[in-house]
């Protein structure tokens, strides 16, 4: 839910401020959604990329379900780097809805 509010508003945000991003931002969770090892597991990645996979916050959870399901056990370093992804992308979001919301009514 972090990373969805976090980036939810951070792109909102900059569509008030970018008409054309609403145009780019289907395929940027299209991107998103094919970065997230959900058909794929992680380790499939190349062991010098697993770092980048990583980053991803729904990383972390898509192996929590699978290792619940499969029987596999818990990485739970890879849901901590997941949740604290995830708060920092929040973070950040609310600081940049922060930042342009005196702007809102000029623009609108």
């Amino acid at each position: 839910m972090l990373t969805a509010a976090g980036v939810g508003t951070a792109l909102g945000d900059a569509n008030v401020a970018f008409r054309d991003l609403q145009h780019a931002m289907p395929f940027m969770l299209q991107v998103w959604m094919y970065a997230t090892p959900v058909v794929y597991p992680a380790d499939a990645i190349p062991p010098s990329l697993q770092w980048v996979i990583a980053l991803n916050p729904m990383t972390g959870i898509t192996d929590a379900f699978r290792a619940a399901f499969l029987g596999k056990p818990f990485d739970f370093a890879a849901i901590a780097l997941s949740m604290g992804v995830a708060a920092v992308i929040f973070v950040l979001g609310t600081l940049y809805f922060q930042h342009v919301e005196r702007r809102f009514a000029d623009v609108i």
